[in-house]
């Protein structure tokens, strides 16, 4: 029997933490190629599956969209899978109203996975990951002068080349990591007749697949049964994605240095206790844009961002998915707020695409 482990010392913390950065790296630049449809270890097998499915959805991948036809995509998917999570929770017995609350909850944040059937959480957690990392994706194509791209094939790529193998190793590591038994001495020391729901494997995996913020995989929560290494994996869902994405976004743009700097902004969000997506990454890419405007301006009297002049409306969006960010933090100071907190997080995005698409229009170095 492998009994519930319990709280991590420095020596397991110190590798835990050595895993992680050795990951971050190679996941970043992996994630990259996925997003610049280049070759992959697992292309092989990947790739045929894709360009099936894409053929019979009737999608041409090569058909790009504008920022305004993605972000509307985005939007149309979001609310079919909102209908979707609430006619699963309706015919599950919960009332139309708790139904409503719960399905447009987890739509904006997995995190409310736990109260919610197994079917519904599953569909949460890699809908709300696969569209906020598509939604990034397109963001970081308008920023190097390139079309959003197209959606529904970001969407697909993003969840099969990404998304489904890292859950399904994660899970595959939860259930061979002494998880089970584990459990079962959860069980035997937690589960009566008050609280009888005992956790399970498949809840464990897709915990760790959901994404507080909409949009990377992260853990919802640790483990129930936490093990040496099902910290190991909850440190690595909260944490790799996201820290990944910050050498993605460097890659992907030329521009390490700000993959740096977003990597270390990424991590001091992580250490606080908060967690990060692709919502975060997009507000961090307008607070560079913002800053290299003030600094430009003022050195050369205009303000420039990635090669490219900055116009009012360019400032005007980095400055609205800043605002929208800010809603969920002061939402604990104000609560009338608190109502617009999860949907903030979803339209975040929004401004983040009108700022990239806008400046995908101009060739570097046009004024404004």
């Amino acid at each position: 029997m492998v009994p519930l482990s319990g709280s991590p010392g420095w020596i397991e913390t110190g590798l835990d933490l050595a895993v992680l950065a050795a990951l971050i790296l190679p996941f970043g630049a992996y994630m990259a190629d996925v997003f610049r449809n280049r070759k992959t270890f697992l292309s092989p097998v990947l790739e045929p599956v894709e360009n099936g499915i894409l053929r019979l959805a009737g999608v041409n991948p090569g058909r790009g969209m504008d920022w305004r036809t993605y972000a509307l995509s985005a939007l149309v998917f979001s609310s079919l899978v909102f209908l979707a999570l609430y006619a699963i929770l309706a015919a599950g017995g919960l009332s139309a109203d708790r139904a409503f609350i719960l399905a447009a909850q987890l739509v904006a944040d997995p995190a409310n996975l736990s109260a919610a059937p197994m079917q519904a959480a599953t569909i949460a957690a890699f809908i709300s990951a696969g569209t906020g990392l598509a939604v990034f994706v397109a963001m970081v194509r308008g920023l190097t002068g390139l079309r959003a791209g197209n959606f529904w094939a970001d969407l697909l790529r993003t969840e099969l080349r990404v998304l489904l193998p890292v859950s399904l190793a994660f899970a595959a590591l939860v259930a061979t990591g002494g998880a089970g038994e584990a459990l079962e001495a959860f069980g035997r020391l937690h589960v009566t007749d008050t609280a009888p729901h005992l956790p399970s494997i498949p809840r464990e995996a897709a915990a760790l697949i959901a994404t507080p913020s909409g949009a990377a995989v992260n853990a919802a929560a640790a483990p129930a049964a936490a093990t040496v290494s099902t910290r190991l994996l909850s440190l690595l869902s909260r944490a790799l994605m996201p820290l990944a994405l910050s050498h993605s976004f460097g890659l992907m743009t030329g521009e390490k240095r700000q993959g740096l700097l977003m990597l270390g902004a990424t991590g001091l969000v992580l250490l606080t206790g908060h967690t990060a997506g692709p919502a975060l990454s997009c507000g961090l890419v307008a607070v560079f844009m913002l800053a290299a405007a003030v600094i430009s301006r003022v050195r050369r009297g205009r303000a420039v961002y990635l090669g490219r002049r900055l116009g009012r409306y360019e400032i005007t969006m980095a400055a609205t998915c800043l605002g929208l960010i800010a809603v969920a933090p002061l939402a604990a100071l104000v609560p009338a707020l608190s109502l617009f907190a999860l949907p903030a997080r979803v339209w975040t995005l929004i401004p983040a695409l009108a700022f990239a698409g806008s400046l995908s229009a101009r060739p570097a170095g046009a004024e404004a």
